[in-house]
């Protein structure tokens, strides 16, 4: 369960994810890696990571940086029963929404990717959403009107993940991808821009 690998045998596509075995038509690999690779790359700077944990880590980003809001564990309970919303890791003055999470396998990486969907959906089509999510927001980054829809033109959705390999683009999982290609599509309908980031782990 630990193993993952993609393989091309006798022109065929095979993935070993979570100690399963899949055949991956051709086609679709190729369209899933071509929407990947198409994907805005973050034009952030944030710091190296060599931190216990992303918690952590994202309290050192903000420390000394107006720019920054820490929003993590800031949950929202929203969208029935006990279900708690979590805005986005890291906010910034320029609109951007940065979720923050380890490399880890698909099951990790495409909950990161559906955390930023759900948030983004909520923000962009829930006043009463925007309404909780102000009473978390320190004075100066509040909604002037969170009754009023948003501009989803004016937001960035930037899915950082820290990793190791040295690739400015994260090389992630293919089911990953395909999570993140799905993703993208709704929130593209939105309006919002969306971005990778890869912050440089400097752990082994």
């Amino acid at each position: 369960k630990c193993l993952y690998g993609e393989f091309i045998l006798a022109d065929k596509q095979y993935i070993l994810n979570n100690s399963k075995w899949y055949e991956v038509e051709n086609n679709f690999v190729i369209s899933v890696n071509k929407a990947y690779s198409e994907i805005q790359l973050s034009r952030l700077a944030l710091p190296d990571y060599n931190h216990e944990n992303e918690g952590i880590y994202n309290e050192e980003v903000v420390q000394g940086n107006d720019n920054f809001l820490l929003m993590d564990k800031k949950t929202i309970l929203h969208g029935g029963g006990s279900n708690q919303v979590e805005f986005c890791d890291i906010y910034t003055k320029e609109k951007q929404l940065i979720h923050v999470k380890h490399y880890g396998a698909s099951s990790v990486l495409s909950h990161l990717f559906f955390q930023g969907l759900n948030s983004g959906e909520y923000f962009y089509m829930d006043s009463d959403f925007r309404k909780k999510l102000n009473t978390k927001l320190q004075t100066g980054w509040k909604l002037t009107n969170p009754n009023s829809k948003i501009d989803a033109n004016e937001y960035e959705i930037v899915f950082a993940i820290i990793s190791n390999i040295d690739d400015e683009r994260p090389r992630i999982p293919f089911f990953s991808k395909v999570s993140i290609k799905n993703v993208k599509r709704t929130l593209d309908m939105m309006g919002y821009k969306i971005s990778l980031k890869r912050i440089k782990s400097l752990k082994a």
